[in-house]
């Protein structure tokens, strides 16, 4: 459904479209990488319509 290189764009275009969650993210603030993961996971299911089990794992890498 996702190859390697898809999820990484969706997570980006995710990541880029909401400011408020890129910071939210870098801050570990928590919430916002878990809807991320919900997000790849409900396209994965409804829109692309996958009949096999789905697991996301967000990892986000701070620079420092």
């Amino acid at each position: 459904v996702f190859g390697p290189s898809d999820a990484v764009r969706f997570v980006q275009k995710l990541l880029k479209g909401n400011e408020r969650l890129l910071r939210a993210v870098i801050l570990q603030e928590g919430l916002p990488v878990s809807t991320i993961s919900r997000r790849i996971v409900k396209e994965a299911v409804k829109e692309r319509r996958c009949k096999d089990n789905c697991t996301a794992i967000v990892i986000v890498f701070r620079r420092g």
